[in-house]
This record gives C-alpha cells, sequence and structure tokens, in this order.
C-alpha cells in the first residue's frame, strides 16, 4: 500500500517494486494555496492519499488511473465521467453559491470561459481525457491574450475546479497542477509581440533558407499562416485536387478546416510530388514531419531551427537575458509564428473584411486578429492615413 511523505508544500507518495522503493509527487500540498481553492489541510492529505494509491496500482500494472477511476465510480453507482464543459458549469453553481464568493465572481466565470473561448476542443473532452499536455496549450493561448499574471489566477481558478473533480473521484490526478507560467511571463517582462515579418524578411527567408523551409513558408502563407505543426503534418491525402481543396485540421484546436487549393499552391505542390518521385511518402514536408515525431509529437525543435535561421539571417533578434530570467535557450522576436501575424496583417491591410480574415487564418474569435495579430508597420499606417492627409491639403 502506498504510503506519504512530505517535501516541502508537496506530499510525495512512496512504494515499493521489486523490494525498492518508488517516490513519486502526487503534485497535491500539504498546506492550501490559492490553487487548492476550498480544501483545508486534513482534504489535502486524503486527497493525496487517493493519488498515491491510483498511483501505485496504475504503476503495478493491474489498472490504468483512469480505469481504477471509472471501477469505483461504477461500484459507487456514479454517472459516468462529465466532460470538461458539463463539470465546470456544476463547479461555478457550487462555488459561487458559497460564503463571499460574490467577491470574486466575475473573475471566476472568465477563468472558466477562456477555456472554452482558447481550446474549444478541450471543453467537450471528458474530464480523465485531459492531460498536463492540454494545460500547456492552453497556458500558451492565454498568453497571446492576457498578460503573465493573469493567466496564473486563472490557473488558480480551473485547478481549484480540478482540485474539487480529484477530491469527488472523477478523475486521479489533476492536470492543471504543473502548469506554470514562465518565470519571464509572471514578470511581466516577456516579449509575445508576435510582430509580422516585412516583405524583404519574406524574400530573404524564400531565398536564403536551406532545405524544405522556403516552401514550407510559402504554404503557411497560402494557406492563410496556419501554424508551424500543421504545415509539418500536411499528407498529401488531405488534398483534393479534383475539387482544389486542402483539408486542414488544426492540431491545436482540433478544428477541421477546408482551404481552397490556388493556382500557385498547387503548381508548388505538384512541383515537390514530382521531386520525391514515385513513392513520396505520406507527408509533403518529410524532413519535418520526421523531426516533429522524433520530438514526440512536439514542434520545439523545429520550431528552434527556424528562429535559429532567422537570427543567423538578421531578420529576428534575441530577447534580452534580463526577459529570460534564469532560462538558458534564447528566444527571438519572431518565430514561424509570426508568420501567422504576416498573414493578417497584410490581409486586414488590404481591405479584407475581418470576418472573413478569420476564416481564412483559422481563428474562433475575430477580436484575436484584430487586438494580437494586426501590426501593420510604419508605410502601411502611413499609407491608411493618406485619405486623411488628403482632407487637410488644399
Amino acid at each position: 500500500m502506498a504510503g506519504l511523505v512530505k517535501k516541502r508544500n508537496n506530499y510525495i507518495a512512496v512504494w515499493y517494486e521489486n523490494g525498492k522503493p518508488v517516490r513519486k509527487s502526487t503534485r497535491v500540498h500539504v498546506l492550501p494555496t490559492a490553487a487548492d481553492g476550498d480544501l483545508n489541510a486534513r482534504q489535502l492529505k486524503k486527497l493525496a492519499m487517493q493519488v498515491a494509491e491510483t498511483m501505485e496500482r496504475a504503476a503495478k500494472g493491474s489498472t490504468t488511473a483512469a480505469r481504477a477511476l471509472e471501477a469505483v465510480r461504477a461500484a459507487a453507482g456514479a454517472p459516468p465521467c462529465p466532460t470538461l464543459s458539463e463539470y465546470a458549469a456544476q463547479w461555478l453553481r457550487w462555488r459561487n453559491a458559497q460564503p463571499g464568493a460574490e467577491r470574486s465572481l466575475s473573475n471566476r466565470q472568465s477563468s472558466i470561459s477562456s477555456l472554452s473561448r482558447l481550446c474549444p476542443s478541450l471543453w467537450s473532452q471528458r474530464l480523465d481525457a485531459i492531460t498536463p499536455a492540454h494545460a500547456a496549450d492552453y497556458v500558451t493561448a492565454a498568453l497571446d491574450e492576457v498578460s503573465g499574471s493573469t493567466v496564473e489566477r486563472r490557473l488558480a481558478d480551473i485547478s481549484a475546479m480540478l482540485n474539487r473533480a480529484v477530491a469527488e473521484g472523477i478523475i486521479a490526478r489533476n492536470p492543471f497542477r504543473g502548469a506554470r507560467v514562465p518565470r519571464w511571463e509572471r514578470a511581466g517582462q516577456g516579449d509575445r509581440r508576435r510582430e509580422p515579418f516585412t516583405p524583404e524578411d519574406v524574400a530573404r527567408m524564400l531565398r536564403e533558407f536551406p532545405g524544405e523551409w522556403p516552401d514550407m513558408l510559402r504554404v503557411c502563407l497560402l494557406l492563410g499562416g496556419q501554424r508551424l505543426g500543421d504545415v509539418a503534418g500536411l499528407q498529401w491525402s488531405a488534398i483534393d485536387w479534383d475539387n482544389g481543396l486542402v483539408r486542414v485540421t488544426s492540431q491545436k484546436t482540433n478544428r477541421p478546416m477546408r482551404k481552397p487549393l490556388l493556382t500557385q499552391l498547387r503548381q508548388l505542390l505538384e512541383k515537390r510530388l514530382r521531386s520525391l518521385g514515385s513513392q513520396p511518402g505520406d507527408y509533403v514536408f518529410p524532413y519535418a514531419a520526421w523531426k516533429v515525431a522524433a520530438a514526440g509529437g512536439k514542434t520545439s525543435k523545429l520550431s528552434l531551427e527556424f528562429s535559429e535561421l532567422c537570427r543567423a539571417a538578421g531578420i529576428a533578434r534575441k530577447v534580452p537575458s534580463s526577459a529570460r530570467g534564469s532560462k538558458t535557450h534564447a528566444l527571438t522576436d519572431k518565430t514561424f509564428h509570426s508568420l501567422r501575424t504576416t498573414a493578417v496583417t497584410v490581409l486586414l491591410c488590404a481591405g479584407v473584411p475581418a470576418e472573413l480574415v478569420q476564416w481564412l487564418v483559422g481563428h474562433d474569435d475575430k477580436l484575436i486578429e484584430r487586438e494580437h495579430y494586426f501590426k501593420p508597420n510604419a508605410p502601411a499606417q502611413i499609407a491608411a492615413m493618406q485619405p486623411l492627409v488628403n482632407l487637410l491639403t488644399p
């Protein structure tokens, strides 16, 4: 049977396998913090014990954590695990009925609603299907919208909700408990402006970048500024040559999209297909797809390679070390995601309606375009101001 030991303000689960002790953090606090909501120290210890026993059973192979909880819930006659949206509504009703809850009512509702807005696919997931990776994706999306301190407050509200789900035996562990805002973001120093590339930058990248990168940039922009993971994961089976469509499913939101196969895009893809020979494989960009697969499905290494190319070409600059806290890896003010900002800025400056830009780029909220991705440069602003100059000219 698993036991508990204390380390700083956390409970550590301890059990034996083959005569040797195994220690794993339960990520449950010994003394309550803001992230623990209304749970007191006794409830936290009980919660940690439940987590430890479930972890032991899963580690020894007798069951998985999810199956162990399902068995307990079934034996108790409990209903199936609710979805995030179902449980969130239930938790908000309960929490808002507590004494003094009205003081932070709007903040809690804002925190929970941000999940549905920023991670719409997660909103319909069962609670036991949510993972720490989902939490990390939420943090990334939220930092594009609000400050690091606001994201921390939202995480505390979401974590408090999921802590109660653990205490009720609905899930084994809180997937948001380990989610953190980077230190430089917490200090308000994060450089997340996502500045767009200039036309000169784009021309230089197309001319000088090696390997698949020039074609990846073209495909990204001709599909409306799609994310790096979506471009690297593009498969030949997603291209409908007869109907002139490219079917893209966003890896971030799981949202299916149908993009027009523009003439320039068709010519580019046909050229790539010929260059890959009679057996082109599954992916349009085999190297990029391999690099993502080698990183466990994450685009971090591929993104870092792109950033290094940008710095070497003088297109992007390093973020000052004071904005990186104690991190040793270098950041840049322009990344592959800046192409998304480029696409939005170019389309809006050209007079394309915001609703159409929202559809082309694949955002769920048109305010995201205007508030976070629309970054007109000085020449674009000067051109836009010309009617006012004409108004004042005799």
